[in-house]
């Protein structure tokens, strides 16, 4: 989508807005506030190694992901494009092409089939993790990093909308370079 006179797009540098939020000072000092939490986390370095750890508890989902997207199985759902217009004698003769594809495909898929994915997942998961050991802040899904970090502790005081709320004001008080990277950013839309 391309900016127009009555809309423009704004185009995150990192994965989405959750990840400008994973200001580990600022995680920290909410963390450490009971006011917030119940059981405080005692220090930065903490806070650091849960997120950190959380983050690369994504790698085996996205590393999964891409390995099997290698093998290009087709998919049997129906496609509207396929169908528009057509018979149900057509249509059945579409769907039946695909689902013999589709077996041709998988009729070779034994034992040694999962530990060739194993392998490629693997080899995948150490190329990844290589770039996320430096940049793992920016790469992560920081929805879901957010999401797994309110799971983890359990001792939230505060809903998580609410918590992200607080890290944006503190952020925003601190003139945090996450701060600073999203104003520019908003800024940059609005001119």
């Amino acid at each position: 989508m391309d900016n127009s006179p009555k809309v423009r797009v704004l185009q995150w540098r990192r994965r989405c807005l959750e990840n400008y939020l994973i200001d580990v000072d600022t995680l920290t000092d909410l963390l450490q506030d009971p006011e917030v939490v119940q059981d405080k986390l005692s220090s930065l370095g903490e806070v650091n190694k849960l997120l950190r750890d959380l983050a690369f508890s994504q790698l085996d989902e996205l590393v999964a992901k891409k390995a099997y997207a290698q093998y290009s199985f087709e998919d049997p759902n129906l496609r509207a494009s396929e169908i528009r217009g057509r018979s149900i004698a057509e249509i059945s003769e579409i769907l039946f092409s695909r689902l013999r594809r589709m077996n041709q495909q998988t009729s070779g898929v034994t034992d040694h089939w999962k530990t060739s994915f194993v392998t490629e997942a693997e080899r995948h998961k150490r190329e990844l993790a290589a770039l996320w050991d430096v940049k793992w802040m920016e790469n992560c899904d920081g929805k879901q990093l957010f999401t797994d970090l309110y799971r983890n502790l359990k001792t939230f005081r505060l809903p998580l909308r609410r918590l992200k709320k607080r890290v944006i004001q503190e952020m925003a008080r601190k003139q945090t370079e996450n701060w600073l990277s999203i104003q520019s950013l908003l800024a940059g839309l609005l001119s």
